[in-house]
């Protein structure tokens, strides 16, 4: 493996373990978790493209990623709205 790629992999890495640590810290501002969970699964999503994996583009990560968002969103309107039995 190329040494430049090796310390990218390393440096990818590093970022992943830095925004699991603060995602693990009991991040209390929703936009704040919602931008480290996106820049957890960029960095993720890197790491598979410099290992030569097939990975998704940016603009397919983006859209999977909010269509993920739109179906949880909806999950928790029917557990949370009028429909709910105890």
């Amino acid at each position: 493996m190329d040494a430049q790629i090796h310390r990218q992999l390393a440096n990818l890495e590093v970022a992943e373990m830095a925004l699991r640590q603060n995602l693990h810290g009991h991040v209390q501002d929703a936009t704040t978790r919602a931008h480290l969970e996106r820049a957890l699964a960029h960095v993720r999503e890197a790491f598979l493209s410099e290992e030569g994996a097939n990975a998704r583009s940016v603009n397919q990560l983006v859209r999977e990623l909010t269509g993920m968002e739109r179906f949880f969103e909806s999950l928790q309107t029917r557990t949370d709205g009028p429909l709910r039995r105890s």
